[in-house]
């Protein structure tokens, strides 16, 4: 298994990407080209892929840059493994070169949400170092997806 930078927007990967953000949360919109382009083509946001020994797309995160006052603070988002590929350590891969770029861009931390139906995601955060910030996390749609 290897973790890599994603920077391919092609149709077969975005079609890929939309299989697993649909084993993440089924009501998601559609993920379409374009948006994968602007995407990648973000400054603030890199994409890692875990790819298997066949060239297939295993396993997925996106960390996010936010340039707040106090300094850079990094947001992991869309943590996916193919449910064939669960129980492999490949979450931890994916998290652990988040941790490392995160770092070796001087952030000062990295946040994530995890959902508590989600026990298998919240050990992994938990044995990766993270720790229960407690907060109340607010949301405002601008429009519905």
């Amino acid at each position: 298994m290897e973790i890599r930078k994603l920077s391919d927007s092609s149709e077969r990967t975005v079609a890929r990407i939309n299989e697993l953000l649909d084993m993440l949360n089924p009501e998601h919109p559609l993920l379409s080209h374009e948006r994968l382009e602007t995407v990648l083509a973000s400054p603030e946001t890199t994409v890692f892929v875990a790819v298997s020994d066949d060239g297939c797309i295993a396993g997925m995160l996106s960390l996010l840059r936010c340039r707040c006052i106090f300094g850079d603070k990094f947001w992991i988002e869309d943590v996916v493994v193919d449910s064939a590929y669960r129980g492999h350590g490949i979450g931890r891969l994916l998290v652990e070169a988040a941790k490392d770029e995160a770092a070796s861009l001087g952030g000062h931390c990295i946040e994530l949400t995890s959902n508590p139906s989600r026990p298998a995601a919240r050990k992994l955060y938990l044995s990766a170092g993270f720790v229960p910030y407690e907060t109340g996390v607010f949301k405002f749609y601008l429009h519905r997806m």
